[in-house]
């Protein structure tokens, strides 16, 4: 609604950046968030959303500029601890531990090793099927809230899944607020529907 709120938004956003790197993939939520209500047509509605959020997405550009110059030849930045596997799927192991983690609450201290978490288990494979099971009815009819919240939850944590020998807890702080918004929207409609 005013001309300078983007801009404090987007100086936000490089000093979350400039703090720790998991605030990278912060736009792709912010532009579901940014995405307009009302009916029309698609391209038009996704030319506004990008407009409203556009000082944030330069900010993304710098900041992914700045770690990949800081990078260079390097194969980690912050010492061996954070070294990097791109592989699909070794990322998707980790994403499935992290799943875990999530919901698995037998183990008051997972990470006491930071041991990055092996998906490979029933407790990562149950909660990746339900997920699924849940993008399935996302796609067919689910509100922009649960959108934005499985956006945030996946881009938030998708910045820590190349860390190949470094995992915590706390990685999943952020990215939970969105699973917490997904939740939330989800008992609000059974409860609807269920009085």
């Amino acid at each position: 609604a005013s001309r300078w709120r983007p801009w404090l938004s987007a100086a936000l956003c490089a000093l979350a950046l400039g703090a720790k790197e998991t605030g990278a993939l912060l736009v792709v939520p912010m532009l579901v968030a940014a995405w307009p209500d009302e009916a029309g047509r698609w391209p038009g509605r996704l030319r506004r959303a990008v407009a409203a959020i556009m000082p944030q997405l330069l900010v993304a550009f710098g900041g992914a500029v700045a770690l990949s110059a800081a990078l260079g030849t390097r194969r980690h930045l912050g010492g061996p601890a954070y070294a990097t596997d791109l592989a699909p799927l070794s990322m998707l192991g980790r994403l499935l531990g992290y799943l875990r983690w999530a919901f698995d609450w037998s183990d008051s201290i997972p990470d006491r090793v930071a041991v990055v978490p092996s998906g490979a288990d029933a407790g990562g494979i149950a909660v990746a099927v339900a997920a699924g099971l849940f993008a399935v009815l996302l796609v067919r009819g689910g509100r922009r809230t649960e959108w934005l919240g499985t956006l945030w939850f996946l881009s938030l944590i998708a910045t820590v899944l190349p860390l190949r020998s470094h995992a915590y807890l706390y990685y999943l702080y952020v990215p939970w607020a969105g699973a917490c918004l997904v939740l939330a929207s989800l008992v609000s409609r059974i409860a609807v529907r269920w009085p």
